[in-house]
């Protein structure tokens, strides 16, 4: 058998090199496939799960979780990222689609998810000799189920509608095919 060696990357300590338009279309591409996959948590639910062995609540806080993060990232600024898409679509939602993205955003992500508001949890904490205590809290977050899934999913394909609109509105002045960052 014969070994063939192994490439090494090295590792560029400079920051890629993109124009600021490829960065805005990388930044709506990278939206689109939050949203995918938001779109993806939504079908695992209609199908049900692969998750026999977990309870529904459990197996719904978790779904729940995972798409408040992935359809929220797209919306937040983050030190090493390229940051947020504009929010110029949510004008054009129902005040019920707006809501809810509202509720995603800062109850959701803000507040409970990525990080704990102890204004918006409220927790009622029953502390027990045992060490293992009995709470309530005030849980904001939207819940992924079979009663919001469909306002859910009409929200997301908006939101990915309106990232591929952005991108085509800048594509023609993108020279080249491909988009790669170069240190």
């Amino acid at each position: 058998m014969r070994c063939l060696p192994i490439p090494i990357m090295l590792l560029s300590t400079q920051a890629p090199v993109m124009t600021p338009l490829e960065i805005e279309y990388a930044k709506y591409e990278l939206a689109k496939l939050s949203f995918q996959e938001c779109i993806e948590y939504l079908d695992v639910l209609e199908r049900g799960g692969n998750a026999p062995q977990v309870s529904g609540f459990a197996f719904e806080r978790a779904l729940s979780k995972s798409f408040t993060i992935t359809y929220a990232r797209c919306f937040t600024d983050n030190k090493h990222g390229v940051g947020r898409i504009s929010d110029r679509w949510l004008k054009n939602l129902s005040g019920e689609h707006r809501k809810l993205h509202d509720t995603l955003i800062g109850d959701g992500r803000n507040a409970l998810v990525a990080h704990i508001d102890l204004k918006k949890l409220n927790p009622n904490i029953f502390i027990n000799a045992s060490g293992v205590n009995n709470y309530v809290f005030d849980w904001h977050i939207v819940m992924i189920n079979e009663n919001n899934a469909d306002r859910l999913r009409e929200l997301v394909e908006c939101a990915h509608r309106y990232c591929a609109d952005h991108q085509k509105g800048i594509r023609s002045r993108i020279p080249g095919a491909h988009i790669k960052p170069t240190a």
